[in-house]
C-alpha cells in the first residue's frame, strides 16, 4: 500500500510540476519537484516493523 501511496504523490508532484512550468511560476514548480523527491523516497523506505536489530 506504501508503494501505491508514494507513486501517487509523484505522479501529483510531476502534475504540479508541468503546471508550474506552463504557468512560468517558480513555487510551484518547486512544490512540484518536492513532492516528487518525497514520493521516491517513500517508496525506497523499508515497511514498517522489518527494520533489523543492529544496523
Amino acid at each position: 500500500m506504501g508503494k501505491i501511496r508514494s507513486g501517487v504523490k509523484v505522479l501529483r508532484g510531476m502534475k504540479q510540476e508541468a503546471d508550474g512550468k506552463a504557468l512560468m511560476d517558480p513555487r510551484l514548480r518547486t512544490a512540484g519537484r518536492r513532492l516528487i523527491d518525497q514520493g521516491r523516497s517513500e517508496m525506497h523506505r523499508r515497511p514498517y516493523g522489518t527494520e533489523q536489530a543492529g544496523l
